[in-house]
Parts: structure tokens; sequence; C-alpha cells
């Protein structure tokens, strides 16, 4: 492996690839974005243009197009802002493929060009893996096919292999070092990160994760010395030991030295526990130790069949400002606003039962939304670590190591009448809430404060990252999370961006997110992000042909077609008309029919399908028998190619 770098290559790349790549991209017009300059640069030719928007214009809220909003981006996607990445940049290479908007209110949009490799690369996070990494292992010395399947491999847990696609190539970004990074902490070769991090050449690479790496790479008796020292080069206090007999671990993290703030509204604190007994102390302990003192902490037990409820009543005796709620297990959104109801706080937050705060968090988030008029929210960042504390990062390889916390939105309790309250949900609901918000304030009204600094950690387990669950992470690029956002994202369109949560929920949702749910008689499959009348009159007529029984939808991208395409509009009408939910991969049914509604989508099969167990009759849109139905009833039946291939091994 080279730690090599190339400054003249890259000042090059930035002077040169970059504002041609914006030029052409068809979102940059020269025209919109220099009536926004002062007027002895209007002149300016449009590589210059393109060049100051690249270096200054896209940070200082300049737009380069009407559909693009530079400073909505950067707000929105937290992870590009903590890059330090030019946002059109960003949207350009990566943001459209992955279906993230150009601008509040849009819709996902399809790539206007894109290389064969962006589009394998495409192909593997939607839904396609097993086709997608044949072709890109035909590329062994590409480094972004390398890159992509490092990526998948190292989201699957296996580390190795992926450090072991990386370490061919010379450094020339930070993505690729902090990827390097990452794969060493897991593989806890430290000797090797203490070498990256502290490598000359690279210090311009890693130097917004390097702080935190650095705490990675320390010796366990050293790291909490490396993570103080971060914090105070951000004017932040220190932390302690709880104990300082015993070693360092999370739950062993107390308050260092640091002032308290007696004066000011007061603030409640939601933490909805199951099952942390283990931890629920440490967490209730890093709020009550917070700088800003007027507080109450409302701990909710959702039914933990551990001694939560008994450490949660201790700490009630030991502080008046704790309030101890019970209630049968519901899921963390139905204690969060369970909690919300009883509030007594002008501000309210959320705290997980397992995460540990930073002393100054709440004052810092507080600090903006009290001085800045038109200010409702703030939101801070985390990192995940481990029981030692040593920072992990996020399940992404080349992504930043801290995170935007979106359980730690900090938000004007009054504001929760406007928007209503979480959609309870297993998980994903904290985005949608956040999107509700921001539609009814705008995104100007809330504040990221210390992007780059984790004001909590979060534990993270082996368990927590398993890829195995139907809702994971992952699935935000293709699943069970997509398919959330995407039904939420078409109810706020059509609620004319003032969308207000009620009961019951006014968009479909897929079966894994929902705490009980039937399992469906009938699964439909076919690439729902086409609707035209011909296919609008088949979905009309399967729902009357099956009346009595219940259907779900299935997505199945057409391999041929973008594969990010977002669900049409039509479909999710639909299905909010008839009540059809949707069935999604690593979800297991006991529908025992399926209708196809396309056979050629059977000529590219997705590596994962819903898993359909007791499937016995496969049928096309007309009630015809497929032609390869006992194939596809394998396939369902095994829930897709990957579990196909494993069960014939066997």
């Amino acid at each position: 492996m080279s730690f090599g770098y190339s400054f003249k290559r890259l000042y090059r790349k930035a002077l040169g690839v970059e504002p041609r790549r914006l030029l052409h991209s068809g979102w940059f017009d020269c025209e919109y974005y220099a009536s926004q300059l002062m007027a002895e640069r209007r002149r300016l030719s449009p590589r210059a243009l393109a060049h100051h928007y690249l270096r200054e214009g896209g940070f200082q809220g300049l737009d380069p197009c009407a559909d693009f909003d530079s400073d909505w981006y950067l707000a929105t996607y937290a992870d590009v802002a903590a890059s330090g990445t030019n946002p059109l940049l960003h949207f350009v290479a990566h943001g459209a493929a992955e279906g993230r908007l150009p601008r509040h209110g849009a819709v996902p949009t399809k790539p206007l060009a894109i290389s064969p490799t962006q589009h394998r690369v495409q192909q593997l996070w939607g839904g396609f893996a097993h086709l997608a990494l044949a072709e890109l292992a035909q590329a062994p010395k590409d480094f972004r096919a390398c890159y992509a399947r490092a990526g998948w491999l190292y989201a699957r847990g296996d580390y190795a292999a992926a450090l072991q696609l990386l370490e061919p190539f010379t450094i020339i970004g930070e993505a690729h070092a902090v990827s390097l990074a990452k794969c060493f902490i897991r593989l806890r070769r430290w000797d090797e990160l203490q070498s990256l991090v502290e490598e000359k050449n690279l210090r311009a690479q890693v130097k917004r994760s390097r702080a935190l790496l650095g705490v990675s790479a320390a010796r366990n008796s050293q790291r909490l010395e490396h993570l103080n020292q971060l914090m105070a080069s951000h004017g932040l206090s220190g932390w302690s030991l709880a104990d300082a007999s015993e070693p360092l671990r999370l739950t062993n993290l107390a308050a260092g030295p640091c002032q308290g703030v007696t004066n000011g509204p007061l603030v409640s604190v939601i933490m909805p526990v199951y099952n942390n007994a283990a931890t629920l102390p440490a967490a209730a302990r890093s709020v009550l130790e917070q700088t800003w003192q007027n507080l109450e902490l409302i701990i909710v037990d959702d039914g933990s069949t551990d001694a939560s409820a008994a450490k949660a009543r201790e700490i009630v005796q030991q502080d008046s400002r704790v309030r101890f709620l019970t209630q049968a297990n519901s899921g963390a959104y139905a204690a969060r606003n369970r909690a919300m109801e009883q509030a007594h706080g002008e501000w309210v937050t959320v705290h997980d039962g397992d995460d540990i705060s930073h002393p100054q968090k709440l004052e810092r988030q507080l600090e903006p939304v009290l001085t800045e008029p038109g200010r409702v929210a703030s939101i801070s960042s985390w990192v995940r670590v481990d029981e030692s504390v040593c920072p992990i990062g996020p399940w992404g390889l080349g992504e930043a190591m801290t995170e935007a916390n979106l359980s730690s939105l900090l938000i004007k309790r009054k504001a929760l009448a406007t928007t209503g309250m979480w959609d309870e949900v297993n998980a994903a609901a904290d985005t949608e809430f956040l999107w509700r918000l921001e539609h009814h304030y705008g995104h100007r009204a809330i504040i990221h404060v210390h992007l780059a600094v984790p004001l909590a950690l979060a534990l993270t387990s082996a368990d927590s990252l398993t890829q195995a669950k139907a809702t994971h992470a992952q699935t935000v690029l293709f699943g069970a999370r997509r398919l959330y956002r995407e039904a939420a994202r078409w109810w706020h369109r059509h609620s004319q961006f003032k969308p207000v949560l009620n009961q019951p929920r006014p968009f479909p949702c897929p079966l894994g997110l929902l705490r009980d749910y039937h399992s469906p008689d009938v699964v439909v499959a076919a690439d729902f992000s086409q609707f035209d009348a011909p296919f609008a009159m088949q979905l009309e007529a399967l729902t009357q042909s099956y009346r009595g029984k219940t259907l779900c939808f299935f997505h199945w991208p057409d391999f041929h077609q973008w594969s990010s395409a977002p669900i049409a509009d039509g479909v999710f009408r639909l299905c909010q008309q008839h009540g059809i939910h949707w069935a999604h991969s690593r979800l297991t049914l006991n529908a025992q029919i399926l209708v196809l509604m396309d056979e050629s989508l059977w000529e590219y099969p997705l590596t994962e399908s819903v898993h359909l167990p007791a499937l016995v009759q496969v049928i096309t849109a007309d009630g015809r028998d497929c032609q390869a139905a006992e194939s596809i009833r394998n396939y369902f039946q095994c829930g897709g190619v990957e579990y196909a291939g494993a069960a014939r091994a066997e």
C-alpha cells in the first residue's frame, strides 16, 4: 500500500476536470449564477464561473441554477457538509444516483450521463448486487470499481476483503484514506492506523476526520486524553472517569470540570428504554450532568424484560428532576410520543438509553435557538463507538466519522402542535419528522451545531450492524427505509408541503416497519416506478379480482432502466386508496400467490427478494401461469438469488 499523494495532480483536477464536469452536467447555468455575483465578476468566463462556484459560491449559499439550492443541500445532507465537498459536485457525482434531492420539494432526478462503472455502482446498491459485483470484478485495476466492491464488502462485515481491494492503490482522497482507516479499526490493526494518521503527506487528506481517527488509534490508556484534546480544540470541556479505579469504557464516562448554566428555559429530555439496564445509569448520568441544569428527564420503559425499570426507579430516587413512565412494549417512537404529551419544558429533545452525551450538548444546542430569530430546532452530531470508546464511524465505508444525530433534535415544544408527533413505526421516523418540521418552518429554522465534533457517543455492537435486518440503515438505498422515505415524500408533496401527522398514517408503509401486521394473501411484483394508464387499469383490476383478500406490492426495478427511480405517485395514491402496504427484501410473509406483472423482469432477478416460503402459485396479471413459474417460485421461497444458491449448496 502506498501513502503517496500528488498535490499537483489534485490541483490540476480542481482547475480542470471538476469545472468541466459542472459545465457539462446540465445543472450549471452560467447566466443564472453570474446574476448572483458582484458586477465586476459577472463577465467571468464559464470555466471561471464554475471554478468560483466550486471554491466559494457553493459554500456561500449561491445557487448554480434555479433548480438547485446549495444552502439547502448542505443543510439537509450533513455528511456532505461534514466532508467539505461542493454541494453540486457531490450531487452530480453521487447524490443524483443515490436518490438525493437538488432542492426542497423536488423528486429524485435521473443522472444525465454516468460512466459504465458508475452505472454498475448504482445497480450494486439498487438491488442487483450479484450482477453488478461480477461486472465490477472484471476491472481489477480500476480504482472506482474496486472501491465500490470494497464498500459492499465492508457493509457486510468482511473488513479484511474490503481492505485487500483498497491497499494496492495510492491514496488520493479523503474518502479513500478514511476507508482504509475504518478497515484498520475494524481489524484492530492499530500500528497501521497510527502510521496512516501520522503520515505527513496525508494530513490534508484526513483533516476532517484526523482527530477522531487519532482517538481510535490511541492506546486505551491514552484514548480519553485524545478525545478531550479534540473537545478542547472546539472550546468544549472534557470527560472524566466516573470511577477512576476502573478502565475507560463508555459506561464509565462522566462530565469533567465545567461551569453550569442556571438560568434559562426548562428543557424536557425524553429517554425511551428497552432492555437498557446495563447502559441506562450512565446514559441518565450524562443527561443529569449537563451544564444546562434547568431540565427534566422523563424515562419511559417500553416493556423491558431486564432490570431497566428497577434501574430507572433508582435514578428517580437520586434526582428530583427525573420522572419515570412505563408502557407495554410499543416501540421507541410510541414511548417518545407518550412522554412528549407529559413534558413541561419549553424545549424538548430525545436521548437514547445507550448513548452518552457530552456535558455541554444541551447548552451548545440551545445557544443558537435562543439567540437567533426564526430558529425552532437544533441538531448535533454523534460518533459510533465500541465499549472501549474507540470511534468506529457509520456503516458506510467512505463516509465521515461523525453523523447527524437525528434523535438529538432539540425542538420548541409548541412546534409539535403544528407538525404532529413521530410516526410510530419500528425505524426511520426521525428523518420523516425532520422533513415535516422543515416543510412548516423552512430549513434555515433548523441549525446543525458543531458539525464535525461529536456531542454524543453511540454504542455500536456487532449485532447492531448486522446486514440481515430488514430495516438496517443500508436499506435507505434499496429496501424498507427507501420505500418509507419515498412514500412519506409523496404525502408531503400532496399535502402542499404542510404535512401534519395524525392517525391513521396518511401514506402506505413497508410492512417490516410496522409494529403489527397481518401477512397478505397476494404479493404483486412489478417495476412500480412506471405508471401509465394501461398499468393503472391493470392494478385497479387486480384490486377488484382479489376483493376480500389482502394485497401488498413488491418493487422490482427494470434492470435496463434507472434502478434508483422513485415509485410513481400514482402507485402510492392507489396504495393509500386500497390500504395496500409494501413488501421488501429480508421480510418473510406467508402469501401463497405471487402476481408478476411483467415476466421479462425474471431475466434479471434481484439479489434479495421478499421471502415467501409458503408460495404456491406464480401467475401473470391476466391470471396465466408464468412460463418460469417453478424457478420463480423457488427464488421467492428462498428469498432471492443469494439464498437460493445457498439452499442448492446444502
